[in-house]
């Protein structure tokens, strides 16, 4: 729980300095090689000045050293409670501080631990640079946390607020399901039928745990569904794709236009 504290904290002092959650969806072109060989030294001094500018965090960040496909990568939350934590963050060139941004958040899976090596989540999944398919204009940070233990679920069970919609991809549901439900958050359930790691029944029972809730405060059946997504996902979408493991194969999830559409379509009431 310590964790989801903490990355709460550090979304919220991201949404405080003119950052919004993710809204409306635009196209844009994907990152070329060409992005990630411009002027080295040059380009992390203007991630740098700029991560500081989004997080208004001068003093408790160390900012990264290196670049990534458009990612100021390893910059350091520092928490005198809570400890550090680890995040990569992408900032448009157009971003100044004057308006508002989307921010996406990107949490790590199968194989994208810290301790597992400095950025394998960003070099393993490719949701945050698919993400940018889907709006230009917004801020992208993928936390790379210690542990498993540190799941999304927990993040919006503190601040659901803070969000426009969720994607929980191959993972278990750990938080409270009321915060979720009385801030009437989009979520969007997606996870193999037979995921290796945790199977579908704890995804299932997720859903119907929030379904039920909103039942009790008097939601209709066509309100529910705008508002909850049960995508489970049988062994051919995965075997059509030439993927063997579910619960790895869950990356793929980030290349559905079906799923990423849904997450992006979805505004902040």
């Amino acid at each position: 729980m310590k964790g989801a504290k903490i990355l709460a904290g550090m979304l919220a002092l991201l949404l405080a300095a003119s950052v919004t959650a993710c809204g409306n969806t635009v196209s844009q072109e994907p990152y070329t090689s060409a992005d990630t060989e411009r002027s080295g030294q040059e380009t992390v001094e203007e991630a740098t000045r700029k991560t500081i500018t989004a997080s208004d965090l001068s003093g408790s960040v160390t900012a990264g050293t290196e670049v990534y496909r458009g990612f100021l990568m390893d910059n350091v939350l520092h928490s005198e409670n809570d400890g550090d934590i680890h995040y990569h963050i992408y900032i448009p060139e157009s971003y100044d501080g004057s308006k508002p941004y989307a921010l996406f958040v990107t949490l790590p899976g199968y194989e994208g631990l810290y301790f597992q090596g400095m950025g394998v989540n960003l070099e393993s999944e490719e949701f945050a640079f698919e993400a940018k398919n889907y709006n230009d204009n917004m801020i992208i940070a993928a936390p790379q946390l210690e542990d498993w233990g540190e799941t999304m679920s927990l993040v919006l069970e503190k601040a659901p607020e803070l969000f426009t919609a969720y994607l929980h991809c191959s993972s278990r549901w750990d938080g409270d399901y009321a915060p979720v439900v009385e801030n009437r958050l989009p979520v969007y359930l997606v996870i193999g039928e037979n995921d290796e790691y945790y199977g579908s029944e704890p995804t299932r029972e997720a859903y119907e745990a929030l379904r039920k809730l909103y039942l009790e405060q008097g939601l209709s059946e066509e309100e529910i569904d705008r508002l909850l997504v049960l995508d489970i996902k049988d062994s051919s979408y995965f075997t059509e794709r030439g993927i063997r493991n579910q619960h790895g194969g869950g990356g793929q999830f980030a290349f559905d236009e079906e799923i990423m559409g849904w997450l992006f379509e979805q505004i902040k009431a």
